[in-house]
């Protein structure tokens, strides 16, 4: 037995999630990390991330490879990131429709997003501080104009 989708009919396959109360969308944030003018650079072993935008189920990750942070050049990084349109019932459907528009048509996450990130160890002139109390999460706002603003 074939047991693989038929992607011929887009539009069936549409209904078919819809039918099913699901209706995926999947994204890829990128992402520029750098550090403040004059500090030495840094080695991040990775991180975890969350992210919450306006009327969507907060989704988060773990980006394993190793960064290079420095105060030159920001690190450029792609977040993957998943939500289904239908996951809050068909009552968001319109907010989740024009979020999912937003996305794609701007390459902006909406303002009262919130990304937040907790690395991994930290090695740097000489010495390594450990994931954990050391290395504390660090919290971005997104502003009405698609500015980050670092959080408390």
């Amino acid at each position: 037995m074939d047991a693989r989708l038929d992607t011929s009919d887009i539009m069936s396959l549409a209904m078919s999630s819809l039918g099913a109360g699901s209706l995926p969308v999947q994204a890829t944030l990128a992402m520029g990390l750098g550090l403040p003018s004059g500090m030495p650079p840094v080695e991040m072993a990775g991180f975890r991330w969350s992210l919450e935008m306006p009327g969507v189920d907060p989704v988060s990750g773990d980006y394993a490879q190793d960064v290079t942070l420095t105060s030159a050049d920001d690190a450029k990084l792609r977040l993957p990131v998943a939500f289904d349109l239908l996951g809050g019932g068909r009552e968001q459907l319109g907010p989740m429709v024009e979020l999912a528009s937003q996305l794609a048509s701007q390459g902006e996450l909406p303002a009262g997003s919130e990304l937040a990130i907790t690395p991994g160890d930290l090695r740097g002139l000489g010495m390594t501080l450990p994931a954990g109390l050391l290395t504390p999460t660090i919290r971005l706002g997104v502003g009405e104009d698609g500015s980050l603003i670092p959080r408390g």
